[in-house]
């Protein structure tokens, strides 16, 4: 299974092709969303799944 910072730039990219700012910390261990609100990276990733699924074409109705 893939580290989870593997897949960070993914995550950041799935979110902001929403319209959604993500921004990180000096570390890049937490991640500013839309200007208010400070997440984990494993926090970002499901965040980043949760808004693809919503958005899926195929979603299970």
């Amino acid at each position: 299974m893939s580290e989870p910072h593997d897949t960070i730039p993914e995550a950041v990219e799935a979110l902001r092709a929403r319209g959604h700012s993500v921004e990180p910390d000096e570390t890049s261990e937490r991640w500013l969303i839309d200007d208010s609100v400070w997440v984990s990276a494993v926090r970002l990733l499901k965040l980043a799944e949760y808004v693809r699924l919503k958005n899926s074409p195929a979603r299970i109705q």
